[in-house]
């Protein structure tokens, strides 16, 4: 049941960053909120890791580090961007497809079995991912609808790179410093080579929200990273797709007036809890 606990907190936790995030995003931008929210995270991590240093197996840190430029570098940025376009309760629920994601790349890299129950939760999470991308049809012209699905991808990816990395070495803390230092890393790169460093924009209002949010992420990625060293890919994705309930409820609690809360993005929600439920209990 540990498993299932842990997965579930960092669900959670990614909600709440999502609406600091979205808070902060009022007068800056998503490259600023993606720096400053790793260089936090990275911080804050780096000061736990010190306290207790483990042993290193540098062919482990090589995935750790892939593993979190995939999620940190990629998948980040693109969720903010579609945080920023489609609101919280959307892009959280459409982001709750990456499950589908890591899953398959799990069978296919790692050789991992699916249960029945799994594959019918897996189904009813796509489902509900269907039912909030139809919503309308305006994000879909728009292309608005691959931002979420793209940082969805990523995630499911990196969660596959974080386990390989995991049977190496077990160490859940150390992987989640390494994974945010190297996503915090390549993300400045591409800001350096793109000359984007002076869009970074931050107030006092920002800085607060941003702060926030890296110290939440690293919560997250702690207790992720803890699930993923005990439990499998497939369980532990599937059961932090929960994360679009989480931000709906908040949704409705700190941005009322700020979100389009429709009834597919309702339904379409709670079927991809309905799926998550379903991996949970059986």
């Amino acid at each position: 049941m540990i498993v299932e606990i842990l997965s579930l907190l960092t669900a959670f936790c990614y909600s709440v960053s999502s609406v600091f995030i979205l808070k902060g995003m009022r007068d800056s931008n998503p490259n600023s909120a993606l720096l400053l929210s790793t260089s936090i995270q990275v911080s804050f991590l780096t000061v736990l890791l010190l306290t207790n240093l483990p042993e290193i197996d540098w062919t482990a840190v090589i995935f750790f580090s892939l593993s979190g430029v995939l999620a940190s570098g990629f998948g980040r940025l693109f969720n903010f961007i579609a945080i920023e376009h489609l609101g919280v309760a959307t892009s959280s629920a459409l982001g709750g497809s990456y499950p589908l994601f890591s899953t398959v790349i799990a069978v296919i890299l790692l050789g991992e079995g699916l249960a029945i129950s799994t594959l019918m939760g897996l189904a009813l999470v796509v489902s509900g991912v269907f039912l909030i991308s139809g919503r309308g049809g305006e994000f879909v012209k728009s292309g608005a609808l691959l931002f979420p699905i793209l940082s969805a991808f990523f995630y499911g990816l990196s969660d596959v790179v974080r386990k390989m990395g995991l049977n190496i070495l077990s160490e859940s803390l150390l992987g989640a410093q390494v994974g945010a230092t190297a996503g915090m890393l390549s993300f400045l790169l591409y800001l350096i080579l793109t000359r984007r460093l002076g869009e970074i924009k931050v107030n006092r209002s920002s800085f607060a929200y941003f702060s926030a949010t890296g110290i939440i992420v690293s919560i997250a990625w702690i207790f992720s990273f803890m699930a993923m060293q005990i439990g499998t890919v497939s369980i532990v994705s599937i059961l932090t797709g929960a994360t679009p309930l989480f931000s709906l409820l908040l949704s409705w609690l700190m941005l009322r007036g700020q979100e389009d809360l429709g009834y597919r993005v309702i339904f379409g929600s709670l079927v991809i809890v309905a799926g998550v439920s379903l991996v949970t209990i059986f």
